[in-house]
């Protein structure tokens, strides 16, 4: 996959620029494109607006565009080889951890991390979308938002974290929490079978959820179209993993690697940010891993092999009426060969409010590329990378972490749980459009005997459901989080909180 900034006429022009600089005849279109099909074929180019640019190549190329003149050109195209070069060389630093992780998985975890464009996600998300669904004002279906993650070096590859979107800020809270849940399922991934993650999962604590996984829209639907038989996941799934309460002498205990090298996009809003290194610090500080290594891809050139998951995704879900979140989750489970394991995020941990007033002020952290975080001395310490080829910059006394009489205090215990509101924010959006949808199918399948009444009186029945568990959420009255928070994992390397000179 090219760069976002190029596409095929660009880079014609680009050559033939070249070409005139040196006095020979430019090529013809024709020509380029029977070149480009006869050498290039396998580079693909991005979906024009598919993502944002980056700011550099896109000032650059503009600039390369406008001047013709070779000797003005040629400082700019020093520039956009050193700008290309570096983001190739970013890549090719994320691409050899990644086979690291592959090769070692006993000693190196390679985690990457993102979001899907939330769009391609609401549920229903309808193959013929109807202008009478939207009427009555600004109507919307149910957001729900795909975190996706891959597990390189560690079995079942991949995770989809599913949430509905406006529950809980889209903050360091969400991404730390979807990164902890990740890392508590690693630790008990089945030995054997297909994992189907939430599919195998039928009810929830809590009324809303419950009701979203609902299976019997997702089972009628599937049978009417012979596309599966209704038990598939039940049989050949394992259902959930076991809580991360559970004991670490449990058969399906698998200890993690002692590095984890996590990639992340270049976002301060949800990752590069203060909680989020505190996180990865935390991490260390507990033992779980020896070394974090996190890396922040180049902005504007963060679209690796995540996106192209999130790509066969949104290809699985084209043309396709996916009207209930199992359904939506069977879509993600079949996207791949792999079968990224679907996961409903319940509970969202407040991460920023459980290390408050144990982290210094942290300025400059939007610069480097990468931190590395270690125990040294029984110090939790961070080294941080400002160049791709550049060396690890290690100050001292540089902890995140303040010190109160000689210790470096952090929080004991878990966070507490983020509370749910009482209705869903967006409701004044969500509840016309399920109106709408259930009128319209009320009305189009009258018949009780039409294959069209039993495939779809499921849906009505499953929409108004969440319509009333949105409008009116019951939450636990408990703000322990039901699941954990930590994973097991003790390398025996952390913080040992012993006074210090």
């Amino acid at each position: 996959m090219l760069p976002s900034c190029y596409t095929k006429k660009s880079i014609m022009e680009e050559v033939n620029c070249k070409i005139d600089s040196i006095g020979e005849e430019k090529i013809s279109k024709s020509l380029f494109y029977r070149h480009w099909k006869a050498s290039c074929r396998n580079y693909k180019f991005h979906k024009r607006g598919a993502f944002a640019k980056c700011d550099t190549c896109v000032t650059l190329k503009l600039k390369l565009m406008e001047e013709r003149r070779p000797d003005f050109r040629r400082p700019i195209e020093v520039e956009w080889n050193k700008q290309m070069s570096e983001q190739m060389s970013r890549s090719n630093v994320y691409y050899a951890k990644r086979a690291l992780a592959k090769a070692q998985p006993e000693k190196y975890l390679c985690l990457i991390h993102d979001k899907m464009d939330p769009n391609k996600t609401n549920i229903p998300r309808l193959a013929n979308n109807m202008k009478r669904l939207h009427s009555g004002g600004s109507c919307k279906p149910l957001p729900v938002s795909l975190t996706g993650m891959l597990t390189h070096g560690r079995e079942p590859g991949a995770f989809c974290h599913l949430s509905v979107n406006g529950l809980w800020p889209g903050d360091p809270n969400f991404t730390v929490s979807s990164l902890a849940r990740c890392l508590r399922d690693l630790e008990f991934v089945p030995d054997c079978g297909d994992h189907t993650g939430d599919l195998s999962r039928t009810t929830s604590n809590i009324p809303l959820f419950s009701s979203l996984l609902d299976q019997s829209v997702f089972i009628v639907t599937m049978e009417s179209e012979g596309a599966i038989d209704s038990t598939y996941f039940q049989q050949h799934g394992n259902g959930n993993m076991p809580s991360a309460r559970d004991s670490v002498r449990s058969p399906t205990f698998k200890k993690l690697p002692p590095v984890l090298m996590l990639e992340m996009d270049n976002s301060a809003k949800d990752n590069k940010n203060l909680h989020v290194l505190a996180f990865c610090s935390e991490l260390v500080i507990r033992g779980v891993f020896e070394t974090v290594e996190v890396n922040f891809l180049m902005v504007g050139h963060t679209h690796e092999d995540v996106d192209a998951l999130f790509s066969k995704v949104s290809a699985q879900t084209m043309h396709k009426d996916v009207l209930s979140l199992p359904a939506l989750m069977a879509e993600i489970w079949e996207s791949e060969i792999m079968h990224p394991v679907p996961i409903l995020l319940e509970e969202v941990a407040d991460y920023k409010s459980y290390v408050h007033g144990f982290l210094k002020p942290l300025e400059g952290h939007s610069k480097p590329l990468g931190f590395r975080f270690s125990m040294v001395n029984n110090v939790p310490m961070y080294t941080y990378q400002r160049k791709v080829d550049g060396p690890w910059i290690h100050e001292a006394g540089v902890s995140l972490w303040k010190k109160v009489d000689g210790r470096y205090t952090v929080p004991d215990g878990e966070p507490l749980a983020l509370k749910l509101p009482s209705s869903h924010p967006r409701l004044g959006e969500i509840s016309p459009f399920i109106t709408n949808l259930t009128d319209f199918l009320r009305t189009t399948y009258r018949d009780t005997t039409s294959e069209g009444y039993r495939k779809y009186s499921p849906v009505i029945s499953y929409r108004e459901k969440v319509q009333e568990n949105i409008t009116s959420i019951q939450a636990l009255e408990n703000e322990t989080l039901q699941n954990g928070f930590w994973p097991q994992t003790n390398q025996g390397t952390g913080y040992k909180p012993t006074r210090l000179p």
